[in-house]
């Protein structure tokens, strides 16, 4: 309760042009001057129990927050908004002291009001504003997400329906693993580990080109871009995803456009080049023989030109049986990839295993042309970097992605190591392939302290009619846990 001699020192306000209100520490409103009543529309007779918190319409500091218990509490300045009698919006100059009472035991608070008639804003423009953005927002073809620190999405764009099949109200709250499919990190990703406060794991800008999922399930290329941002204390994650499928396919095209000219040489090689070097191979073998047979001299240069002759024939046929293909259409990639550790094994003397799991065929014949070629550049550059006593290549599968994998036990690489900044082009060339496929590619060091190349790539066919059914998301997960 205030003292009334109090209340008799508050009414010497009345004669002040400002508007003030003096409060209890529980922001109870205790006395309002005339200037103040007439400026908020407020009758002397209700300030009883009115609370400063609701006169206001912004978020104004609670009393807790406001009216710290502290020996020399700074005055508060701010501006704060109220509705007039009509009621429009109107801005104040806000400023917060603390005084100490003559007759009431208690601290009490003078806040002292300064109208700014000159910064009113326009009613309708914030809506309007917030409008415009929205429709530029919604207007582009890359679907744009905001995911708070849970990984919750937060807002998206109407985008995101043509894109992944949803409409906004479905992702809304959802988490937002359900529009990339695993394997999800913060490397492959670019949105951190939600299940980690590393900050070590956060980044406030990635760009890179992963999977995307949609609602059927059928998986597709996609960059995507994130950027941290600060949201009133709050950390979000705003990404900007793009659909990558057009793209990837005229790489794909160009690709394989280029691999059927390797074959068209490569026939011409064995076919032509080849079948004349035999010929010309056995007539000289036949003229020695006769040269010899009839004591005439020339016989040994003859041998020697046959033998230069079948020299040139078998290297022509190596070079044609590398251009033309690798044999996994006859006999699957599996076979090829044991004919090549056996190789391997056989040529330069290191041990070179190869793991396979279930059913880890292709359709696409080209997709396992392209894991074959990772294979061999892996193998190779292993042999001629790593030095290795041991090769171990591993091929799995399950009903969402392929692996390969490539371990040596070789010197090893860098700590700092990034395909980007290697000189040579075999593996920029492995990841690009990696990328026509949709797939990922990573160099890393194990553990164990092997070097480990592997790939993952999506299978062609996606989800199965029985995963796309009522629960996809849930079997989505559990199946991937089965690790590869």
């Amino acid at each position: 309760m205030i003292d009334e001699k109090e209340l008799d020192n508050f009414r010497m306000l009345d004669s002040v042009l400002h508007a003030v209100l003096i409060t209890d520490p529980t922001g109870k409103v205790v006395y309002l001057n005339h200037a103040a009543s007439h400026l908020l529309g407020i009758e002397p007779d209700s300030q009883p129990g009115i609370c400063y918190t609701s006169i206001f319409c912004n978020q104004v500091p609670t009393p807790e927050i406001l009216f710290r218990d502290e020996t020399d509490i700074k005055p508060f300045e701010s501006v704060w908004t109220f509705q007039d009698e009509k009621g429009a919006n109107q801005l104040v100059d806000v400023r917060v002291t603390k005084m100490k009472p003559v007759y009431t035991p208690q601290n009490l608070f003078m806040i002292t009001l300064v109208e700014k008639s000159d910064y009113q804003i326009p009613e309708e423009q914030p809506g309007k504003n917030l409008i415009l953005y929205q429709s530029i927002i919604d207007s582009g073809s890359d679907a744009i997400v905001t995911v708070n620190k849970e990984g919750e999405i937060i807002t998206a764009n109407q985008s995101i329906f043509p894109m992944f099949g949803y409409q906004v109200e479905e992702v809304i709250g959802c988490n937002v693993k359900m529009l990339l499919p695993l394997p999800f990190t913060a490397e492959t990703s670019g949105f951190p580990d939600f299940e980690s406060d590393s900050e070590s794991k956060r980044s406030s800008h990635i760009d890179g080109e992963i999977q995307g999922i949609r609602k059927d399930g059928s998986l597709f290329p996609i960059e995507l871009t994130v950027n941290e941002i600060d949201w009133e204390g709050d950390r979000l994650y705003v990404g900007v995803i793009r659909d990558q499928s057009r793209r990837r396919e005229l790489q794909r095209i160009f690709l394989e456009s280029g691999i059927e000219e390797r074959r068209k040489i490569g026939r011409e090689l064995h076919d032509g080049l080849g079948q004349m070097l035999t010929g010309i191979r056995m007539l000289s073998e036949n003229l020695a023989r006769k040269l010899a047979a009839n004591a005439l001299p020339g016989s040994e240069e003859v041998k020697e030109l046959a033998r230069m002759v079948s020299e040139a024939d078998e290297c022509a046929r190596t070079l044609a049986r590398g251009m033309i293909y690798v044999d996994v259409e006859k006999r699957g990639l599996s076979v090829a990839l044991q004919n090549l550790c056996d190789q391997t094994e056989r040529t330069s003397g290191v041990k070179c295993r190869f793991l396979e799991g279930c059913n880890t065929e292709f359709e696409n014949h080209t997709m396992a042309l392209h894991i074959y070629r990772i294979v061999q550049e892996s193998v190779s550059n292993a042999l001629k970097h790593g030095k290795p006593n041991e090769i171990k290549v591993r091929l799995s599968k399950n009903l969402f992605h392929t692996s390969v994998t490539i371990d040596d036990d070789g010197t090893g690489i860098p700590e700092d190591f990034n395909i980007e900044e290697e000189p040579g082009m075999g593996l920029k060339i492995m990841k690009f392939r990696a990328g026509i496929m949709g797939g990922l590619l990573e160099v890393t060091r194990t553990e164990d302290q092997l070097t480990r190349v592997r790939c993952i790539v999506p299978n062609e066919v996606g989800q199965s009619s029985e995963v796309a059914g009522e629960s996809p998301k849930i079997k989505r997960y559990q199946e991937y846990e089965q690790s590869f």
